[in-house]
C-alpha cells in the first residue's frame, strides 16, 4: 500500500513537472466573450542545417558555388525570423568544418579546422552573437567515405576500387594508387571530393505557441422604452385608445421595447419598425 502510494506520488510530481508554463499576455473582449491570449513554453527543439562549401585548399566561402548564396539566404531568414518573433529561442550553433581526404592528413585537418572556424566568425558577425552561443568542431573526411559513389558510378573497375578506398592501408598509399586510376582519379576529383570540402552549419532553437482562451461574459444590455406617433391611413386602422392610468400610453401613440440595445434588436409591442441600432 505504501509503494502503490509512492508511486502515485511521483507520477504525479513528474506529469506536474512536464506541465508547459502558461504566461497571460492580452486580454480583450469579443463580443459576449472575454479572451485571454496566453504564451505556452514549449521546449521540445528544432534544428535547421545548412552547408556551405569551399573551394579546393580554401578556407574561404566559395563564390563560384550557387548552392553557397542559396544557404546564405536561408540562414539569414531563420536568424531574421528568430530576432522579431519572441516566441523563438536560439539555443545552440554547431559549426563542423570537413576536409577532402586527398592530401596530406595534417594540412587537411588545418583546413576542416579554419574552415569551421571562419564560418563560425562570419556567423557570430553576421547575427550579433556571443562565442556562448556557438560550438566549433572538425573533420578530416575519410576515403572510405567515397565508396558509396563509386559504387554507383558508371566505372568499369568500382568493385576494385571500393576495395580500395575502404582499405586499411594509409590515406597518402590510397591517394596515389587512385591517382594511377585516371578515369577513377577524374570522376573523384570533379563529382565526388568537391561536396566534402564544407562546413555544416546547425542551429537548434524552440519555438514557444500562443493559445487563446475564450470565456462567456455577456455585456450587459439597455432597456429602453420607445414611442412612434401614430397615424390612421383608414377606418379599419386604429391607433391605441388613451389609457388614462398610464401617462406614458398618450393617444396617437404606440410602444416599442427594446430589449438588445448592443446588437439594435427591437421587439415591437404595439406596430412592426425597423430594428435599426439606437
Amino acid at each position: 500500500m505504501i509503494i502503490a502510494t509512492l508511486v502515485t506520488m511521483m507520477v504525479a510530481t513528474v506529469a506536474y513537472a512536464q506541465q508547459p508554463e502558461r504566461k497571460l499576455v492580452e486580454t480583450w473582449r469579443d463580443g459576449d466573450y472575454i479572451v485571454e491570449r496566453y504564451i505556452v513554453t514549449d521546449n521540445k527543439p528544432h534544428k535547421a542545417e545548412y552547408v556551405i562549401h569551399f573551394a579546393i585548399n580554401s578556407s574561404t566561402p566559395s563564390d563560384a558555388t550557387a548552392d553557397n548564396d542559396s544557404e546564405f539566404k536561408s540562414l539569414d531568414a531563420l536568424f531574421n525570423d528568430m530576432m522579431g518573433n519572441k516566441l523563438m529561442h536560439l539555443k545552440n550553433i554547431t559549426v563542423t568544418g570537413y576536409a577532402s581526404p586527398d592530401g596530406t592528413t595534417s594540412k587537411n585537418e588545418v583546413l576542416a579546422k579554419q574552415r569551421a572556424e571562419q564560418i563560425a566568425s562570419m556567423i557570430m558577425r553576421r547575427y550579433n552573437l556571443a562565442n556562448s552561443n556557438i560550438t566549433v568542431s572538425s573533420n578530416v573526411e575519410k576515403w572510405s567515405a567515397t565508396a558509396p559513389a563509386i559504387e554507383h558510378s558508371s566505372l568499369s573497375n568500382r568493385s576494385s576500387l571500393v576495395r580500395v578506398v575502404n582499405s586499411n592501408e594509409p590515406p597518402m598509399t590510397i591517394d596515389n594508387r587512385l591517382k594511377h586510376e585516371k578515369a577513377a582519379w577524374n570522376y573523384l576529383t570533379e563529382d565526388v571530393l568537391p561536396d566534402m570540402r564544407r562546413a555544416v552549419v546547425s542551429v537548434t532553437y524552440t519555438e514557444d505557441k500562443t493559445v487563446d482562451s475564450r470565456e462567456y461574459n455577456p455585456v450587459p444590455r439597455e432597456v429602453i422604452v420607445v414611442e412612434e406617433e401614430c397615424v390612421e391611413k383608414d377606418k379599419h386602422d386604429k391607433c391605441p385608445k388613451h389609457d388614462k392610468h398610464d401617462k406614458h400610453n398618450k393617444h396617437g401613440k404606440r410602444k416599442h421595447k427594446v430589449v438588445d440595445e448592443w446588437e439594435g434588436v427591437i421587439i415591437d409591442y404595439g406596430a412592426s419598425t425597423a430594428g435599426d441600432r439606437r
